[in-house]
């Protein structure tokens, strides 16, 4: 029995808007169906918001992610949709076009973004994109991910 889902709302196509001033993200939890949430924030939105992805998981869960990128946070549970962050968003999003991302496909993401040690990007230093993601948050849940 699932406990629930954990997931990322973000604004509408947030990976490739230049619009906006400080892209966010919000990592939460629903015991219930993202899409029911999404339509709760929406109301209080000045954006189009969409359901990015999400995956099963507990409050535990959640808490790790938001853990995981402590320094990307802006308020509460929302987050900058930048570094490492931004990159896993990227790579959830290339998985398909379905918003319910895989155990399989998480512990991917996993590895290839949260446990990457140099940035993609030669404009970004190693050091500051590191400092984006705590993976140690990460590991506990996805062990498999440290062996792929």
């Amino acid at each position: 029995m699932s406990k629930g889902y954990v997931y990322f709302i973000t604004p509408e196509a947030v990976l490739y808007r230049r619009d906006l001033e400080a892209p966010m993200v919000k990592i939460g939890y629903t015991k219930s169906n993202p899409q029911k949430r999404l339509t709760a924030l929406q109301a209080g939105s000045p954006v189009l918001l969409e359901v990015h992805a999400y995956i099963e998981g507990g409050p535990d869960l959640e808490n790790a992610f938001h853990n995981a990128f402590a320094e990307l946070r802006s308020h509460r549970e929302w987050f900058l949709a930048e570094g490492k962050l931004r990159h896993f968003l990227g790579y959830l999003e290339s998985e398909g076009t379905q918003k319910f991302i895989s155990r399989e496909d998480i512990i991917a993401a996993v590895h290839d973004v949260i446990l990457a040690g140099r940035s993609p990007n030669p404009e970004v230093t190693d050091e500051d994109y590191l400092a984006t993601a705590d993976p140690a948050f990460l590991k506990p849940f996805f062990p498999e991910a440290l062996s792929l």
